[in-house]
């Protein structure tokens, strides 16, 4: 077995993922009726001067209506 993410465009989802194990969380949040979004959006870290400045979250879970 590969530690290598697949990344790919899932049909049944009709998204592109980085890897197999969030189109998996993807597909678990459709089964159990959860809203959410992939990758929305990034946030900068202004004050941090070296190393990793930006962050991304996996997924945005919208709030229940």
């Amino acid at each position: 077995m590969s530690n290598i993410a697949r990344g790919g465009y899932r049909k049944d989802l009709k998204q592109y993922f980085r890897s197999k194990m969030e189109a998996n969380i993807a597909r678990y949040y459709t089964y159990i009726g959860i809203n959410w979004f992939y990758e929305p959006r990034e946030y900068k870290f202004e004050k941090i001067k070296r190393g990793t400045r930006y962050y991304k979250p996996d997924f945005y879970l919208a709030a229940p209506e």
